[in-house]
């Protein structure tokens, strides 16, 4: 019986709606006002193979979806504050206006997307994708989006490249409105050519609208703690200094920011509290170096954290964190033509390392000229004191030394010879000297200088000194400083020296450092390679200069290799994945991570074990590669197990990228004219 009724409806629907008339039956309904005796009219409509006769256009048509595709700004600068709110505040309530309003019952089908900036720079998942448009609601994006921007510096360029990918994955005649709720920051989209081009070709894509959402309308004052770095070794029981990095990114003056520095040893030695001496004023859009003088007890690792107390847009660039080792002293080769108690290479020796009880940070070593021919890379510095002559073989070696980032300090021999080191050294600019020597010369003896007022200045005229220093450079401070008041450079006399053409010119990579009265070249920095050298046309010799008998000897040689040997300390920027390659024959592929500082109140800090991953192969055997990636910035401690079994501790610390404390925006509107008719601007109300 169900087969028979099957062929039955079948053959009703064939009969009814599948032939003009039925056979013995009634014509077919009249349509357009036509009888059914009339011929029916010709159709221009276009018809469809699968659909018989029937026009294409009176068919069901298949309308065309519309997708809301959403990037959000959750970059640092996003949490500035302004007027009790802050830039990311307002962009989350737009978030959740847009929501409950953007969708209505008659609208087209279609889908939502979501995608935060640092998620698009992490890993590229959508925070929410295709979702389709009735599912969306306020409590779909309160799950989606955190109540916090991230501390990243996540610019725009990954989520447009994201947005392309996805439009991509729809159907040609889809509709899109894509919403950018940010900040704009001008580093991020005036002067990022990348980002206006790839928004360009977005926008001017086939069904595409871009709506900029700005956050915020003007720029709000902010200070930042930059950077810290540690200019020269610290060596324990000595005075040390570290450099506190102070910019001012907003568009007013600030009087005396106040900013303290403090630290710890690991072994507990302390580094007090220590308030910073301010300048009356820090100019908008300028930086100020602040020093901080501290002494360790010993050789351990130090931790140390500035804070700026400042009651401005952004609180998170407010606090900097840095992490630094002790290094073994620095073994400094000192090269000089006679035996070590006689040989005026002595007089660096001695301001170096002067007696093995006190600390400097450098050993220093005496040795022959045949040294110069052997390995140097064991010596952070070589200095070559009293030689006339030079090998062919300890040219060749020392300039290789320096090309790899090795530093040679070159005094002028007491016998030096004019025509020697012009056709041998120099050799027309090829060889190690990057001037020719014209002569040995005799500095005239310098005349005093009047007094600015003798009328009412009954002391004698004051001599300024054989030499001008360039007083950017920190070796040259003990004659620059105001807090000296010019008296090491009075004191200090050349008598003879290497004197240059007038006619030469430095070359590139050639700097002029100090002159004489009479303008020539005293001391000539040359970068080679990855290294410097440092030419001084004076011997070290009483013949020549006073310069070993005057007390700014022993600083200038301290704080010269102290520029040159600065310490290394790195500084990971939150956001930015850290992968750390161990040796798959000494290390397991796990290890253990924690913060270290600021310490967590009255709780052992939370430890993660994080797994390796293939870092490929090196010399037949397995590389691991675990990767580091806070969240938040601190001192954090890395823990390694080794195949024998023992722990190994390495130590990173992480700040936010201190560019994120710039708050200059853009007009939004400037981004329109990349796209005409495309890209409109859509205030938060």
């Amino acid at each position: 019986m169900r087969l028979l009724a099957f062929w039955l409806l079948f053959a009703a629907i064939l009969f009814t709606g599948g032939c003009g008339s039925r056979e013995g039956g009634e014509p077919p309904a009249a349509t357009n006002g036509q009888s059914g005796d009339e011929p029916a009219a010709t159709s221009d409509a276009p018809t469809d193979p699968n659909h018989g006769d029937k026009p294409a256009a009176s068919r069901p048509q298949t309308v065309a979806a519309h997708h809301r595709i959403i990037l959000l700004d959750d970059s640092l600068s996003m949490a500035a504050q302004s007027q009790g709110r802050s830039a990311y505040d307002r962009g989350r309530a737009f978030l959740e206006q847009l929501a409950a309003n953007e969708v209505a019952p008659q609208d087209p089908p279609g889908t939502v997307s979501l995608l935060r900036f640092s998620q698009a720079v992490s890993s590229g998942n959508w925070d929410v994708q295709s979702l389709p448009v009735d599912q969306w609601s306020p409590e779909r994006f309160t799950q989606a989006v955190p109540e916090s921007p991230s501390l990243t510096a996540a610019g725009p360029l990954e989520a447009l490249a994201a947005c392309h990918a996805l439009m991509a994955d729809n159907a040609s005649g889809d509709r899109h409105t894509v919403y950018i709720i940010s900040d704009f920051r001008r580093r991020n989209w005036a002067e990022a050519s990348v980002a206006q081009a790839t928004l360009a070709r977005l926008a001017q894509r086939t069904g595409v609208e871009v709506v900029l959402v700005p956050t915020t309308t003007g720029q709000e004052q902010n200070l930042a703690v930059a950077a810290l770095n540690v200019p020269s070794i610290p060596t324990p029981g000595q005075p040390s200094r570290l450099n506190a990095h102070l910019q001012n990114f907003g568009p007013e003056a600030v009087a005396r920011p106040p900013i303290s520095v403090f630290g710890q040893q690991q072994t507990g030695g302390e580094l007090p509290p220590t308030a910073l001496a301010t300048p009356d004023v820090v100019e908008a859009g300028k930086s100020v170096e602040l020093p901080y003088e501290f002494t360790l007890t010993d050789a351990a690792p130090v931790i140390v954290e500035a804070n700026l107390a400042a009651d401005d847009a952004l609180a998170a660039d407010n606090t900097r964190y840095l992490y630094f080792e002790v290094p073994e002293p620095l073994r400094v080769l000192i090269a000089d033509e006679l035996a070590a108690d006689a040989a005026p290479g002595r007089y660096v020796a001695a301001a170096l390392s002067p007696l093995p009880e006190v600390a400097t940070g450098f050993i220093a070593e005496q040795a022959g000229p045949s040294a110069l021919e052997k390995p140097l890379g064991e010596y952070a510095s070589v200095v070559v004191s009293n030689v006339p002559r030079l090998s062919a073989a300890a040219v060749t070696n020392l300039r290789r030394y320096v090309e790899d980032g090795g530093v040679l300090i070159y005094f002028a021999s007491k016998d030096a010879n004019a025509r020697y080191l012009t056709s041998q050294l120099y050799d027309e600019g090829r060889g190690l000297l990057p001037f020719p020597v014209e002569s040995i010369a005799t500095l005239p003896p310098a005349q005093p200088t009047p007094a600015a007022d003798e009328a009412n200045n009954d002391s004698p005229p004051q001599p300024q000194g054989d030499v001008r220093f360039d007083p950017g450079r920190r070796a040259f401070a003990v004659f620059t400083d105001e807090q000296f008041g010019g008296a090491f450079q009075q004191t200090l006399h050349v008598a003879q020296y290497l004197k240059v053409p007038p006619t030469w010119q430095p070359g590139k990579g050639v700097q002029v450092l100090a002159t004489l009265r009479d303008g020539s070249p005293l001391i000539v920095e040359q970068r080679i390679g990855q290294g410097r050298a440092i030419f001084i046309l004076t011997a070290i010799d009483p013949a020549w200069t006073n310069w070993m008998s005057q007390p700014s000897w022993v600083l200038f040689n301290l704080e010269l290799q102290s520029e040159l040997h600065p310490l290394d300390v790195p500084s990971h920027i939150i956001g930015q994945r850290l992968p750390v390659l161990l040796s798959g024959s000494q290390y397991q592929p796990r290890a253990r991570w924690s913060k270290a500082w600021p310490k967590p109140d009255g709780n052992a800090a939370d430890v993660q074990i994080l797994n390796a991953r293939s870092g490929g192969i090196a010399e037949g055997r397995p590389l691991w590669a675990i990767d580091l990636n806070p969240s938040e910035p601190g001192v954090y401690e890395l823990i390694l197990e080794t195949l024998t079994g023992e722990s190994e501790a390495r130590y990173y610390a992480w700040n936010v990228d201190p560019a994120e404390g710039d708050l200059a925006v853009i007009d939004p509107t400037e981004l329109i004219t990349i796209a005409p008719g495309k890209i409109r601007v859509e205030p938060i109300q």
